[in-house]
């Protein structure tokens, strides 16, 4: 069974319809291997920060089921590991195969309520309004307050956050939100509540959000038990939570095991293709330098 993968990634990231691509089974894991160097070659080419990363077999599944996540209607996911695991990388990466925008709060010391709020609205808007795809990834270093996951538990369980819009920022929202059923249906007539609920169901198919915590610690498990949501939300964050952990706890060492192996395997080749190049290069000029040699 494991070795069953499937995911609509065999086709161009860039193809227009990238919703409605197929999802399939992967005959062959040299072709998924083939399409995510491809997929990452274009990531590390057009964003500021490129990913060095290391693709292997466990690398490809958990990667799979990322991208499942973000394809399921509200679907989220926890990830549960130690830090230089991978989460982060592999969430940016499935984002990109995904062609979903992804947002990460930028943490400083000055960052406060007021600006995870601004932080919030801006992400909502970009989901509900826009109709943006959206991936929102929170690591557990980067909640300052305890707050800020009461905020996320409301996402997951309503898709929205009480009180973050004031009445004029909440009627604006309505009039964006009017148009875009208006192009829809111009004859009906939506009332105000008809078209906030709107809003947050936008907001609901559009927005994933994606948690990276670390298992180390009282922390994590305090927080799954006041915040049942991050548990329990969608089937998705239950299962993934499920799969991480087992990772964690049996198939570590095979997961470092396997990426240093194809890490050094890398690293040795391209040293013995450089060694190579400079004894050829020592030779050329060794010959150059020496006399003819008569037999």
């Amino acid at each position: 069974m494991r070795s069953l993968l499937f995911g609509d990634y065999l086709e161009t990231v860039d193809e227009p319809a990238c919703q409605n691509r197929l999802y399939e089974e992967v005959p062959d894991v040299g072709d998924l291997t083939q399409v995510v160097e491809t997929c990452l070659d274009e990531y590390n080419n057009t964003h500021k920060t490129p990913m060095n990363l290391v693709i292997f077999r466990y690398f490809l599944e958990h990667l799979s089921r990322i991208c499942r996540c973000l394809k399921v209607f509200g679907g989220n996911a926890l990830l549960v590991g130690v830090g230089g695991s991978g989460r982060q990388s592999l969430t940016r990466l499935s984002s990109y195969m995904c062609n979903y925008k992804i947002v990460q709060p930028e943490i400083s010391k000055a960052y406060g309520m007021v600006e995870w709020k601004d932080d919030l609205k801006a992400l909502l808007i970009s989901a509900g309004v826009k109709g943006q795809p959206t991936v929102f990834l929170l690591t557990d270093a980067q909640i300052k307050m305890e707050s800020f996951l009461q905020d996320i538990d409301n996402l997951l369980n309503t898709g929205e956050v009480p009180n973050l819009f004031p009445p004029d920022e909440k009627q604006e929202i309505i009039e964006s939100v009017r148009a875009v059923a208006q192009q829809e249906d111009k004859s009906k007539e939506y009332s105000p509540m008809a078209l906030f609920a709107m809003f947050v169901n936008r907001c609901r198919e559009n927005l994933h959000i994606i948690l990276a915590f670390s298992p180390i610690g009282d922390a994590f498990r305090i927080r799954l038990r006041q915040y049942r949501r991050l548990s329990t939300a969608v089937p998705s964050i239950g299962s993934l939570l499920g799969l991480r952990m087992l990772w964690k706890e049996s198939l570590s060492s095979f997961w470092r095991q396997s990426r240093w192996t194809i890490r050094s395997e890398k690293v040795l080749s391209r040293h013995a293709r450089r060694s190579t190049r400079v004894l050829d290069s020592c030779l050329k000029s060794s010959l150059k330098s020496c006399p003819d040699i008569i037999m």
